[in-house]
């Protein structure tokens, strides 16, 4: 990993360490950022945290965070400054520093963006209740084949747009909200994406889920695009492979990483898991786009009576054939 990819935080733990204080260190985090952000190490614990100083008259509860056994969130009183208070979150396990470091480097891109610092104290807090659902899915879950080779669809779609000169890699990270669960994988202000990867001996049939997933009445533009991939155990891309190709469009540009990082983690996807992601591999057999529009075979919210839901349904890849757009119409639609 070269020196323009490691992030801040990493970089003045690493510092702290080498020195091997005995106790609890902190370093500023920027001198010229807004408000009081630190890294802090504790020695010989090994425990890497990241701290935020900011006036008693903001009120925090670390109630919710007692019982964690990733990390350790704490409120002192901050000696340093006058009627101030110190809030510091430290990681318990060493091995998980890597995804600590992405989770700290997001923390403080969001506090910077706060208008006050109340509202910067509050996102802080909203933020650590994201991180415990991130290491709870660190721990309970591991990606099913079909949810690898659904990301692995998804980052072929996002490299898409990064290679288009035409978006900038903020906006095409920006778009890419399937892993947030969203209805749709891909998003922008007038349009949507929705992502099919097959792998299996056929793929003539594309599994959709829910009535809402292509539902184009809320929405002014609306595509599928359809990966289908072979298997093999030889030849081809893993998923391993395919997310660090990813990160390597925005290496250079510590918080466009930090985005994808964090939403790679949100996907499922995390690097102390990367081995178990790199052994079966997958070579694009064809990428297919439709435009979802019309009759496009689909189920709609607004078609269905009161008290009737739709958990999933089956397209015929046949029938969509006289909807296929080119990839660059699709790119044009999107930008149009």
């Amino acid at each position: 990993m070269t020196e323009s990819i490691i992030n801040r935080t990493m970089l003045l733990w690493n510092e702290m360490e080498s020195c091997r204080p005995e106790g609890v260190v902190k370093k500023l985090y920027s001198p010229e950022m807004p408000g009081r952000i630190y890294c802090t190490y504790r020695y010989p614990e090994r425990y890497c945290g990241i701290a935020l100083s900011f006036s008693k008259n903001i009120m925090v509860d670390t109630g919710p965070f007692r019982k964690l056994s990733d990390f350790r969130v704490r409120l002192f009183d901050d000696n340093s400054f006058d009627n101030a208070s110190f809030l510091s979150v430290e990681l318990l396990d060493d091995t998980n520093r890597g995804v600590f470091s992405t989770l700290c480097e997001d923390l403080v891109r969001h506090a910077v963006q706060g208008t006050d610092e109340t509202e910067t104290v509050h996102g802080v807090i909203n933020l650590l209740e994201k991180w415990k659902n991130l290491f709870g899915r660190m721990h309970d879950s591991h990606l099913s084949l079909t949810e690898q080779q659904g990301l692995f669809g998804e980052l072929c779609f996002l490299q898409e747009l990064f290679m288009d000169p035409r978006i900038s890699n903020k906006d095409s990270i920006l778009a890419w909200v399937g892993a947030d669960r969203a209805a749709r994988d891909f998003r922008g202000p007038a349009w949507a994406v929705e992502v099919k990867t097959t792998a299996t001996s056929t793929h003539d049939k594309l599994s959709i889920n829910g009535e809402s997933q292509l539902d184009d009445s809320k929405v002014e533009r609306m595509w599928l695009a359809h990966y289908a991939l072979e298997v093999s155990n030889t030849a081809g891309c893993s998923l391993a492979d395919k997310v660090n190709e990813t990160r390597a469009y925005v290496e250079d540009d510590l918080p466009l990483l930090t985005e994808l990082n964090m939403k790679l983690m949100e996907a499922g996807y995390f690097n102390s898991e990367q081995e178990d992601y790199s052994s079966k591999k997958y070579v694009t057999e064809s990428e297919s786009f439709y435009r979802v529009k019309g009759d496009f075979p689909r189920i709609r919210q607004g078609e269905l009576r009161s008290g009737v839901s739709v958990s999933s349904y089956l397209v015929d890849v046949p029938v969509c054939e006289k909807y296929l757009v080119t990839k660059e119409e699709l790119l044009n639609g999107i930008l149009s």
